[in-house]
């Protein structure tokens, strides 16, 4: 799932290197995924708008593409760390 490595690398790269992954199916036709990590913390709003490059980010590129491809996207700040919750439906 290219959403999921997409926020697991920047756990990697920007959260301290190590976090929690969560992978459920949730309802009849959802998959839904939670990763935390204990890094600095970002918001929602460093997700860039455009894609990446577009308006000069050169940064946010997994978020962005999280963002575009899922059918839900949370980002969830912490007093240390975030969470990042996401989900995808399919047809049976």
């Amino acid at each position: 799932m290219v959403a999921m490595d997409a926020v697991a690398g920047n756990v990697v790269q920007h959260g301290g290197g190590h976090g929690l992954l969560v992978l459920a199916r949730a309802h009849c036709h959802e998959l839904r995924c939670r990763i935390s990590d204990r890094g600095p913390g970002f918001t929602a709003e460093a997700i860039p708008d455009l894609a990446v490059g577009i308006n000069g980010a050169g940064h946010g590129q997994g978020l962005w593409l999280t963002r575009l491809i899922t059918d839900d996207l949370t980002v969830i700040p912490k007093a240390v760390g975030t969470t990042v919750v996401f989900a995808m439906r399919w047809n049976r």
